[in-house]
């Protein structure tokens, strides 16, 4: 606004000047020529100014419509999240962060307990010391649970058809999860302290070389030392 204020100040001189220009002697004709040719510079440049916000402002709206279209296809900066309903039994739910309007597309969870994870571990090391060969890959295939959630729509939550074994004091559970948007990695640990279930959660988005952690809430009253540092 201020530019075009400018523009049009500058323009009403130029027609005073023009329009004083005949009628005078040489001398005051010069003079008027002169600030004639600099007010014209500075209408010049007035313009070429407003030409380059325009074509800035123009620049931005586009990449913001842009970025939101990229958001609605992909799922933009949404991210999802695995927990634990303690009923009985205990019900594995995935939600979507919340955070976004953006939907999460394409959506595969794999989420597993550690405990099967180190009684697999311990199986093929037993196999590997007594020369018994043993299939890496089905032991991989039998850990915990792969679902194909497909669209997961904004404050939407389905529940994951993994049954987990009965716990008194404590579980610990690991996610992979991949989606149109990238792929996220989850660890979930929970604690009985004082008759009530503590969780403490860490959510990681992208692979080992551009590692960002999304989210990492531990609960007051978790025990101290039995969250591992990332």
């Amino acid at each position: 606004m201020a530019i075009v204020g400018l523009s049009s100040v500058l323009l009403s001189a130029i027609g005073a000047l023009i329009f004083g220009f005949f009628g005078v002697s040489s001398a005051e004709r010069t003079s008027k020529l002169k600030t004639l040719l600099i007010v014209a510079s500075l209408g010049a440049i007035a313009g070429g100014v407003m030409q380059y916000v325009s074509a800035k402002e123009s620049e931005r709206a586009l990449y913001e419509r842009l970025d939101r279209l990229n958001d609605m296809v992909t799922g933009g900066d949404a991210y999802p999240r695995v927990d634990v309903l303690f009923e009985d039994p205990p019900v594995v739910m995935l939600h979507h962060d919340d955070l976004t309007e953006n939907p999460l597309y394409d959506v595969v969870a794999r989420v597993w307990d550690l405990r099967d994870a180190d009684r697999a571990g311990a199986q093929l090391l037993k196999a590997q010391q007594s020369g018994v060969r043993i299939s890496t890959l089905e032991l991989v295939q039998g850990i915990g649970t792969t679902t194909l959630v497909g669209t997961l729509p904004p404050h939407g939550s389905v529940i994951l058809p993994m049954k987990l074994e009965p716990t008194s004091e404590k579980l610990d559970l690991a996610a992979q999860i991949g989606s149109r948007v990238g792929f996220f990695s989850q660890r979930l640990i929970f604690r009985r302290v004082g008759g009530r279930w503590c969780r403490a959660t860490r959510i990681v988005r992208g692979g080992n070389n551009s590692e960002r952690i999304l989210l990492e809430k531990v609960d007051p009253d978790f025990p101290q030392g039995e969250w591992p540092a990332h």
